[in-house]
């Protein structure tokens, strides 16, 4: 049996090494977009949409290291990939099914305020996700 593992663009994983996600992190849900049409005659209204607006995923990652050097080059290494214009958050359980989340350019914000001292920095990374996961193996439907 092998560890969870949180796998940005692909290979990073932000719950082993120098990373830990915290808990207070969110997947966010999706969003219906809906249009409600009253009626003249009678009560109520109708609701009807099919559209789904993206989710916003928020993470909570403290990276920590021996030295600043290792610090720096590890903060870097995430926000390079976050930074990505589209990527992948992978979710890969202890044991089941892998879902992965199309991310799109991160907004981050670094929320420690006197850590840097014990070479620890904290970050909430905020991504608008398309709303629905996927698995990890696309598979082609043929066409009847």
């Amino acid at each position: 049996m092998t560890a969870p593992q949180l796998l940005l663009d692909g290979d990073l994983d932000l719950l082993a090494g120098p990373y830990t996600t915290l808990i207070g992190s969110s997947w966010g849900d999706w969003v219906p977009i809906t249009t409600t049409t009253d009626s003249m005659f009678l009560d109520g209204a109708v609701v009807s949409g099919e559209v789904t607006g993206n989710r916003s995923i928020a993470l909570q990652v403290m990276v920590s290291a021996a030295d600043r050097p290792t610090l720096v080059a590890a903060c870097e290494a995430m926000m390079s990939r976050a930074n990505l214009q589209a990527t992948t958050l992978t979710y890969v359980p202890e044991s089941g099914a892998s879902v992965v989340y199309d991310v799109f350019r991160v907004t981050p914000s670094r929320t420690d305020t006197f850590s840097e001292s014990l070479f620890i920095r904290t970050y909430t990374l905020t991504f608008p996700a398309l709303p629905f996961t996927r698995p990890t193996a696309r598979t082609m439907i043929a066409a009847a």
